[in-house]
């Protein structure tokens, strides 16, 4: 099963408290690349994130983040009764001692440590928030899964096509010598000059070593059956694809060197065509 690395989704949860919506955008990467933006809010959770992250996706860039709009506010302001008390009390002394009425007002009361708490309204909000990163995930994958059904729809018609053409190239490997046998022959009486046979059959015998291509044709299709069997792994196989290709591209590139005839030249540059394409899209699987 195929995965592309590339997607992205927009889910959202909302109910009486608020609105927490998540942002994932998937781009190509190496490997696992996780940027996090998080309210203060849910800062806490950032390593259960990361871990649930890390089960769904394990190659590619992703930029994730999380909004939360309350509907109303999330603290709660309270004041210590206690210590006002005691405070204007302690007023009251410092005017009686120094018989001069203290400049205070309600900012710099507040200002006094402890006086004025904060309380935070407990929603749940990291329990929502990790329900709705894994209905994000699930989301993500479903969009990553249909654009890699086409990735490898594309890759698995260009191995075929690449298939084909070595394939119709294996039946006039016999005729290679002869060809070049007749045109030996041809130049050597264009030129008028006579030529030991045994000589001629040392220069075709050497000829046929260096442009034998049975081994070249064998290993392309070999590659190609490793391809397929990939494309159809459950597991992530990106790297190794792109490995392959690597191996494919250099039988390519060995055939083009051995080419002693136009019809060889033309299948090596062929090959070579349909390989950058499939390799540009490799790029974008997991």
């Amino acid at each position: 099963m195929i995965f592309s690395m590339t997607a992205y989704t927009h889910q959202e949860h909302q109910d009486e408290n608020g609105v927490l919506s998540c942002d994932i955008r998937a781009l190509n990467h190496r490997y696992l690349e996780v940027n996090l933006k998080l309210p203060d809010g849910l800062k806490e959770c950032e390593p259960l994130i990361r871990d649930a992250i890390r089960t769904q996706i394990k190659r590619g860039k992703l930029e994730v983040s999380l909004y939360y709009h309350p509907s109303a506010p999330t603290t709660s302001l309270t004041i210590n009764d206690i210590l006002a008390t005691q405070l204007a009390e302690a007023a009251k002394t410092l005017t009686t001692i120094f018989q001069t009425p203290l400049q205070l007002n309600a900012t710099d009361l507040l200002k006094w440590p402890g006086l004025l708490t904060t309380t935070e309204k407990n929603h749940n909000l990291v329990d929502i928030a990790l329900q709705l990163m894994n209905t994000s995930l699930v989301a993500l994958n479903e969009s990553r899964q249909r654009e890699g059904q086409c990735l490898q729809a594309f890759i698995s018609e260009r191995l075929n096509d690449i298939e084909q053409i070595v394939q119709d190239l294996k039946p006039h490997q016999s005729t290679l010598v002869a060809e070049q046998r007749q045109r030996l022959l041809d130049r050597i009486q264009e030129v008028g000059v006579s030529v030991e046979q045994n000589r001629l059959e040392q220069e075709l015998v050497l000829f046929a070593h260096k442009t034998d291509i049975a081994e070249e044709i064998s290993r392309l299709l070999i590659h190609i059956d490793e391809a397929r069997r990939l494309l159809d792994s459950e597991t992530p196989v990106g790297k190794k694809l792109d490995f392959l290709l690597q191996e494919l591209n250099r039988e390519a590139n060995t055939l083009g060197s051995k080419a002693a005839s136009l019809r060889i030249t033309a299948v090596a540059i062929d090959c070579k065509v349909l390989l950058e394409q499939i390799r540009e899209q490799i790029q974008n699987i997991e």
